[in-house]
């Protein structure tokens, strides 16, 4: 048995109590009406810059938000998406996540509210994290910074690790910040039943999610969504890969490391043991996590400004 952190646990349990993660019978709609009653915008820590940008899209302007925590002074860029199974999500509702990388890390930190589905079904979310990211590197000198990274948490990581993936090799990305990243469409590994059941993300929950973003199951193989099927060029970026012990996509994200080491990839790779998937988003409320995370956005920040 895997020991939950206590202060994990409670959430968890408060969670299930609430019925908030049991979707039985709800279209996107319903599901993201669910969250809309518990998400309240977090508008701290103070960052001194927030201002809201269009960056240029093929769907149109996709909205963005830059938190510069020492205007004046070029630091280095992550451009950030968040999670939310490519269907959930907004900009206000990352505004403390974006808020605690960009002052955690002494860094610049572009948020994008892609498209979502099943509105915008797949590869919509990817080519506007893409977007994002070219935009970013295109107007680097602009926005003060000295070098640009991608990042994103869950399906947020999934297209973080896509857009690294195509844009490998300058100008690609610096490095790649990929917290508990979904990787691949197959809810058939151990970890996926082990975890799969009231810890937050649902084994249910994940063929949902698939079913929304790429509903057509001969696509779910394709590497800019099923990251773990693509090949590994060898001028990949740097990768951070931040899992959770106690989490369904535990065993893919493992699988994926198995497979940058042998690529050699320079990867750092952390378990965070005791902790499920969505410890990012609870780490205000959970000290175990909180103090993970501030250690590694130091450590990528080091790295950034090392190369930078």
């Amino acid at each position: 048995m895997h020991a939950i952190d206590p202060d994990l646990a409670r959430i968890v349990e408060s969670l299930n109590e609430s019925g908030l993660m049991d979707w039985s019978g709800l279209d996107a709609e319903g599901v993201r009406a669910k969250f809309s009653d518990i998400k309240q915008t977090v508008r701290e820590p103070a960052v001194a810059l927030v201002q809201d940008v269009d960056v240029p899209g093929a769907g149109g302007p996709i909205a963005c938000r830059l938190y510069h925590p020492q205007p004046g002074t070029r630091l280095p860029g992550l451009v950030w998406c968040h999670g939310g199974g490519w269907v959930l999500g907004t900009l206000d509702g990352e505004e403390a996540t974006a808020r605690f990388l960009a002052t955690a890390g002494q860094m610049a930190v572009l948020s994008v509210d892609y498209r979502l589905a099943p509105e915008h079904r797949f590869p919509a979310a990817f080519e506007d994290a893409m977007a994002a990211f070219d935009w970013t590197c295109a107007n680097a000198s602009e926005l003060e910074l000295s070098c640009v990274a991608m990042g994103g948490a869950s399906a947020g990581g999934n297209l973080a690790a896509a857009v690294g993936l195509e844009r490998a090799g300058p100008p690609g990305p610096e490095a790649l910040l990929l917290v508990y990243p979904i990787l691949d469409s197959d809810l058939d590994r151990p970890s996926m039943h082990t975890f799969g059941e009231d810890l937050v993300l649902h084994r249910d929950h994940m063929a949902w999610f698939w079913d929304q973003y790429v509903p057509d199951e001969r696509d779910r193989a394709h590497p800019r969504a099923a990251v773990l099927q693509a090949a590994i060029p060898q001028s990949l970026a740097p990768v951070t890969l931040l899992l959770a012990e106690c989490d369904p996509l535990v065993d893919e994200g493992l699988e994926w490391a198995r497979q940058l080491q042998r690529s050699g990839v320079d990867l750092q790779l952390v378990v965070a043991k005791g902790l499920t998937h969505g410890y990012l988003g609870m780490s205000r409320r959970v000290p175990a996590a909180r103090a993970l995370l501030e250690a590694e956005i130091r450590r990528f920040v080091s790295h950034l400004n090392a190369h930078a």
